[in-house]
């Protein structure tokens, strides 16, 4: 039914208790595929005292690869027919297999089934909970585009879907790798689970100069790629970055800096959407 993709580099600090959310659930029909992107640390040791289990696979990548080429690598070696992508730093909530199981199981065919995640520290303290409100009625009323709620640690993908549609991670992307793969997918076909299923942990190298850098290109490489489809509302397509800007960082500084390269994306792409005169909703 379920298989659970661990990426990791140089995940030392985390890959044990990652591996240890998912193994400790009662769950059969489920596999662990850890795919190790020729880290230097002890990651691999770590790892191999887990191999005693049956249903955990460990895989090391010969060389090192970008995020989307190394999920692209995973997406290879899993078995089962659905697939939850879970980084080295995020572990699941108790009992969040059984829970997508059955959710699967009531409503099979979907492309996408995702819930709601909870934010925390390095020291595992919550500081959030990203969760739409009015059990989901911005997610089936709105685009996921505008809202995009969908964390990939708490997300569900058909592996059958994907492959029959041809959808991959694009090799070019290493932060909106995620949100391009969702924009693919119809929103008849997307399934909100109203449940806390993941932890998304946030830390000192989820922010640097160079992500911000990266993260302009990579939206504007993002919105070309699907303006034809969705640029009539395709201008609030940052809103998220902006607002989760806010309370990401304790550092008051970040705090400013995240907001102004998230506000200078949401101009670029305004102006773009106003060129194309495809504003009007």
């Amino acid at each position: 039914m379920l298989s659970i993709i661990i990426n990791v580099f140089d995940g030392e600090k985390y890959i044990a208790e990652a591996i240890k959310s998912v193994s400790d659930q009662d769950c059969l029909d489920a596999e662990i595929v850890v795919v190790d992107n020729h880290s230097n640390d002890t990651t691999a040791d770590i790892v191999q005292d887990f191999l005693k289990y049956e249903n955990i696979k460990y895989y090391r990548t010969p060389l090192k690869l970008s995020l989307s080429e190394a999920r692209n690598f995973a997406l290879q070696q899993v078995t089962k027919d659905y697939v939850i992508f879970l980084d080295c730093d995020d572990t699941l909530k108790e009992n969040a297999l059984n829970i997508i199981i059955g959710e699967i199981r009531k409503s099979p065919n979907r492309a996408l089934y995702f819930g709601a995640y909870e934010i925390c520290d390095e020291r595992n303290i919550k500081t959030i909970t990203s969760q739409p409100r009015i059990k989901g009625f911005l997610v089936y009323i709105l685009p996921i585009y505008i809202v995009n709620p969908i964390a990939l640690c708490g997300a569900v993908l058909n592996l059958s879907y994907l492959r029959r549609n041809d959808i991959i991670f694009d090799n070019r992307l290493n932060i909106y790798e995620e949100f391009d793969i969702f924009l693919n997918l119809k929103k008849s076909l997307i399934k909100y689970i109203p449940v806390r299923l993941a932890n998304y942990r946030i830390h000192e190298s989820n922010y640097s100069k160079e992500k911000y850098i990266a993260a302009m290109t990579e939206s504007s490489r993002v919105y070309k790629k699907h303006r034809d489809r969705h640029s009539r509302i395709f201008v609030f397509f940052r809103f998220k970055a902006i607002a989760l800007a806010l309370v990401r960082s304790q550092n008051r500084l970040r705090r400013l800096t995240s907001l102004s390269v998230s506000s200078l994306i949401y101009l670029y792409i305004l102006m773009k959407v106003y060129r194309r005169k495809q504003f009007a909703i």
